[in-house]
């Protein structure tokens, strides 16, 4: 059987839930000379390693992945969800920290994976004794785990010295009306794009987001 007529068949027994068919004929793909082949083995192929609880295997391959799209934001996402992956398993800490400082790379040239977002020409100047602004960015203040993790954040936090601002990338629903009960600041950016956000938040003038 050739890799692609392969692939197919792993992905129908991944279709099926059916890793112990699935995973072998992956974890054979991925050192396929076929360069497609290998690379939608890998994303496949981790993704069922995390529903087969094999985190650690499923976080290098994602570091694989990221390597074979340097230069590009496909890179940082895969190493994001690795980094993810790695608080699955424990490890000595210079091994942890060498791992997520290895994130650092896409932010010394950002350009070439995000986007540039310039900020307003005339950026009002902060007031001296100004209340701490903390702000959190989410398309999850709904109906979500992240809302119920979230509550004790926008419900408990010393309204005397700290202002929070939420921006919701996403429509809310029942759960963000209850949300909307505390004294928080609310900024719907659900039809907004990536430079109005930003410009948003710039007015703002938050110093933790």
């Amino acid at each position: 059987m050739g890799d692609m007529a392969a692939l197919e068949a792993a992905k129908a027994y991944a279709s099926a839930f059916e890793l112990e068919s699935a995973l072998p004929s992956l974890r054979k793909l991925v050192e396929s000379e076929d360069l497609d082949v290998r690379v939608e083995s890998l994303g496949l192929l981790t993704d069922l390693e995390m529903l087969a609880a094999e985190p650690e295997s499923a976080m290098n391959h994602l570091l694989e992945l990221s390597q074979i799209y340097e230069g590009t934001e496909l890179a940082a996402l895969f190493y994001s969800k690795a980094l993810f992956l790695s608080n699955y398993r424990s490890r000595p800490l210079d091994k942890s920290l060498k791992l997520h400082r290895g994130f650092d790379r896409f932010f010394h040239d950002v350009k070439r994976y995000y986007p540039p977002v310039s900020p307003p020409e005339a950026h009002r100047a902060r007031k001296v004794n100004h209340s701490l602004h903390i702000g959190y960015i989410s398309p999850d203040f709904r109906l979500h785990s992240v809302a119920y993790f979230m509550m004790p954040f926008i419900a408990q936090f010393d309204k005397s010295h700290h202002d929070v601002f939420c921006y919701m990338l996403k429509p809310g629903d029942d759960v963000t009306r209850r949300m909307k009960r505390f004294a928080v600041a609310w900024r719907d950016c659900s039809e907004k794009d990536a430079d109005e956000t930003a410009r948003m938040i710039y007015d703002d003038h938050i110093d933790i987001l």
